[in-house]
């Protein structure tokens, strides 16, 4: 049996939507471990400054690079 294996990199781009800065908070709170109010002014300090209004929503874009493996078999 041979195995053939293929590799494709791409890039990948993403965006979150919010209604709002509190709801964007809310969602990134625990990735934060900003649970205290002391704590939540530094991701709501960096939210101001990179969310983008976009049809009255606030956006966050990301991009990032995705790599897919797969393998082509032969026979079984």
């Amino acid at each position: 049996m041979e195995i053939y294996p293929d590799v494709k990199v791409f890039p990948f781009e993403h965006k979150n939507r919010f209604e709002n800065l509190e709801v964007a908070l809310e969602h990134f709170k625990p990735q934060y471990a900003a649970f205290s109010p002391e704590q939540e002014e530094i991701p709501r300090s960096y939210f101001q400054e990179v969310l983008e209004d976009e049809n009255g929503a606030l956006v966050q874009k990301g991009r990032s690079t995705r790599v897919k493996v797969w393998w082509k078999v032969s026979a079984f």
